[in-house]
């Protein structure tokens, strides 16, 4: 059903069982007999995020034709590149440094850094999700320490 089905991963490679067909549906044995993972979903992915981000555009388009002083959302998809690139390198730098701990405890550090690191930067940008969400954590603080009182 979809391409990349035609390509599995079998002891860490990525081979092609399509010889040279890669349309149509899949040979029974390889559908049913193959206990090695296809890439069909991955493809499947791929093409709906590639779908999502058409109709994005092609909605943008539309509404900016119909309201001209609408800003459009890739505006504010550009104000988060920065934070969301340094929460990339923070991730990859922590997956680095505890690549000997167990996949958890690696996953607990890079999810956390990578999180403090975007909402650091995004703060510091004054982007309106992080001012939004650390106001939210000041008021349920101070909801906390009236609470104790």
């Amino acid at each position: 059903m979809f391409p990349l089905d035609r390509l599995t991963i079998h002891a860490g490679e990525i081979l092609s069982v399509a010889g040279g067909d890669w349309f149509g549906p899949l040979a029974e044995g390889i559908r049913f007999g193959s206990p090695d993972p296809h890439l069909g979903a991955v493809g499947l992915a791929l093409g709906s995020a590639l779908a999502a981000w058409i109709e994005l555009a092609l909605l943008t388009r539309r509404v900016r034709k119909q309201l001209p002083q609408v800003i459009g959302p890739f505006s504010e998809i550009g104000a988060m590149g920065l934070p969301a690139a340094a929460a990339v390198i923070v991730a990859l730098l922590l997956r680095w440094i505890t690549h000997d701990l167990p996949d958890v405890v690696t996953a607990v550090f890079a999810v956390t850094g990578s999180g403090a690191a975007y909402l650091g930067v995004a703060f510091g940008r004054g982007l309106p999700t992080a001012l939004e969400l650390t106001s939210l954590r000041r008021r349920r603080s101070d909801t906390d320490t009236t609470s104790e009182s």
